[in-house]
Formats: structure tokens, sequence, C-alpha cells
């Protein structure tokens, strides 16, 4: 609707008062509708649903003052139609009846034709913007709507994918570990029985990293908080990767340079961090080097920190080797390569769910990296 454009509904009992009105709009482009009561008007009204109102008080059947309130109830919380009140009342207490009754302005008989073009034509433009905004909200709905068909599809899809990945992993592990039971295999097949098991269960973390970014960006992992006994974690820890290592003939060294013996935070989530942390430096060192994780004091923070010996992060990608698909890819010596893949990504959020920060530096000792993050020593209130 442009401005000059629309249609005006104009309601009096007077067929002279309605012969005025329609005398001073005409020429202005506005579709005139007319009723001589109040039934007839909301008759009118909708059926036409006309943009304007110019609403008699006084009418013998149904007064002004109800037919704007009907209007206004059955409006709602949708779009508001403008009414202004034309009427030969004067009195202040009329003026706030109508203004109770949802009317939006107030005219006074006998009309003065530009008071009134005035009035008809600040309003129409309001109606114009309410109606746009009518429509944008109507668009921003559909389009949420969409998205929110689009989400649910993504969480079908993610878990579909993860449900369709590991069924056959699992089938694959379990024969791996019935290869793995057969006393008349020699040590060499039993060696490769385990670096298929190890690459099993690399290919089972990339699953779960995948499953928890996604959980994480969509704020769905909320910290379980408990008392940990540091030194007892970082062994079961690495007691974990400790065969993996020993494959790559790699050794695993923990150094505790903290009087803490505690600290609050998630289980799981501090495993899992140490964990991705702890395979990438098994799996881009060399066979007769080291890994060394950490712990220190920093203030009420606790600093970790896993030290590899093996080809490094350069410079200019230690901002974005956790970024989400970054394709940083990493050769070893050993002809070990890859990419960062999501592991990193996860150990970003995950360290900052718990009120941490990670990064990367060069190792102090010469050739490698060391992946530092630090952790509250208490729940962070």
């Amino acid at each position: 609707m442009s401005e000059g454009c629309g249609t005006i509904l104009i309601i009096d009992d007077d067929e002279r008062n309605i012969r005025l009105l329609n005398a001073f709009l005409e020429g202005e482009g506005y579709e005139l509708l007319e009723a001589t009561s109040g039934e007839e008007a909301l008759k009118v009204f909708f059926e036409r649903a006309p943009d304007l109102l110019l609403l008699d008080i006084m009418m013998p059947d149904i007064d002004g003052y109800e037919v704007c309130k009907r209007i206004r109830e059955w409006e709602g919380d949708g779009l508001r139609h403008p009414i202004i009140m034309v009427t030969a009342l004067e009195a202040k207490e009329d003026r706030i009846r109508a203004t109770e009754a949802g009317a939006d302005d107030f005219i006074t008989k006998p009309v003065d034709k530009t008071e009134l073009l005035l009035r008809v034509k600040s309003l129409m433009r309001i109606m114009k913007y309410q109606k746009r905004l009518m429509d944008q909200n109507h668009e921003l709905l559909r389009m949420n709507k969409k998205l929110e068909e689009l989400q649910k599809a993504k969480e079908e899809l993610i878990h579909m994918i993860i449900h369709d990945l590991k069924n056959p992993l699992t089938g694959v592990l379990g024969n791996l570990e019935m290869l793995q039971m057969n006393k008349s295999l020699s040590e060499k097949d039993r060696d490769y029985i385990k670096k298929g098991r190890f690459a099993c269960d690399r290919i089972m973390g990339m699953i779960q990293n995948i499953l928890d970014v996604y959980k994480f960006s969509e704020g769905k992992i909320t910290p379980r908080y408990m008392r940990l006994d540091i030194k007892a974690i970082l062994g079961e820890i690495v007691d974990d990767f400790r065969e993996k290592a020993s494959l790559k003939s790699v050794d695993l060294n923990v150094e505790y340079n903290t009087d803490a013996d505690t600290m609050d935070t998630d289980t799981d989530i501090f495993k899992r961090i140490m964990g991705n942390l702890i395979s990438n430096a098994i799996r881009y060192s060399n066979s007769g080097e080291s890994v060394t994780i950490s712990v220190r004091d920093d203030g009420k923070f606790l600093r970790f920190s896993v030290t590899d010996t093996g080809p490094g992060i350069a410079d200019g990608m230690k901002e974005i080797i956790f970024d989400r698909f970054e394709q940083l890819v990493i050769d070893g010596k050993n002809g070990e390569t890859g990419s960062a893949g999501l592991g990193l990504t996860f150990c970003r959020m995950a360290t900052e769910s718990l009120g941490g920060k990670i990064w990367v530096e060069d190792n102090p000792e010469g050739r490698g990296s060391c992946f530092v993050f630090t952790l509250p020593r208490m729940k962070p209130l």
C-alpha cells in the first residue's frame, strides 16, 4: 500500500456526514466504503478488512465504543487497523472512553478537511509500515521454521552417519580381538593386530569428536564437575596410551610440578582433552623419541602441557590449527601424515567450556610442539 492509497470505511448513521467525508476524501486515491450502523460496520470490516476506519460514536444499535472494542478483541496481537473517532462529543471523558475502547485518534464535528486529511494520511503511513513489519515477521517465522527443519535434518543426518560408521567399525574391532586370542599367532602378527586395533580406536575417536563438536556448538554439553586426584587421573590416562606408544617405541613421561593434589573439573571432558593431545603427540613422534605430559601451577589455574619432538607447527598455523575443519597437513619424518581434523577443535571447545584456554607453542627444548591448556583449580562460579 503506497501513500495516498488504501481502503477507508466511513461509519455514521447520518447520510449527510458520510457524504461530507466522502467529498473530503475523494480525489485522494482511497477506496471508500460506507456503513450506516454498528452492525453493518462490523459486517463490512470482517468482509473487506479496510486499512482505516472513520467511526461515529453515537449510533442507534451498537455505538462506536462497542464497535471499536469488538474490532480490537478480534485483532488480538495481530494487525491493528487505525480507527479515528469522528463525533460531536467533546468532553474529556468521551476521549478517555474512546482511547480505552482502542481508538487511535479523535476528530470533533464539524470536521475540518485539512485536519482530517493530515490525520488520515499519518495513520495510513503507520498502517503501511505496520503491514510491512507484519510481512517481514511472517517471512522471519517462515525462515525460522525452515531453519528448525534443517536443524532437525542435520541432527538426524549426524546421528545416522555416526551410527552407520560405528556399526561396521565395532565389527572390525570384535574380529581383531578374536584374532588376538589365537595363541598360535606370531609376535609380528600380534603387532599387526594391535596396530589395526589402534587404528580402529583412532577412527572411533574421530567419530566421537564429530558428535561432541556438534554438541558443543549447539550448547548440548554441560560440564559435570567433581573433585579429581590429579596424579591418579593423569596416571590412568597415560597408562591407557602406553601400549600404543610402545608399538612406535615412544616413551611417555609425566612431570608433576605442582603442590595441588586435586582439582574440580569434568572427568570425561578432561580425559578426552588429554587423550586427543597425547594421541596426536604419539602419532607424529618418531621411533625412539619421547612425549612429555606435565602439570604445574599457574595462579588460580593449573597448566597442563603435552610436548613432543615431532615435525612441529609452523608459526602461521598456530592460530588456526584449532579451527573447525581447518585443512592443516602435518608431515612427520616417519612418513606419518594427517590433518588437524576435529580433535583439536574439540579440545578448544572442551577447554573453554571448563573455563580454561588452549594454545600451541614450539617445544622449548628444540624440535617439536608443546600443546598447553589451563584449567581452573576450583569450579568456576
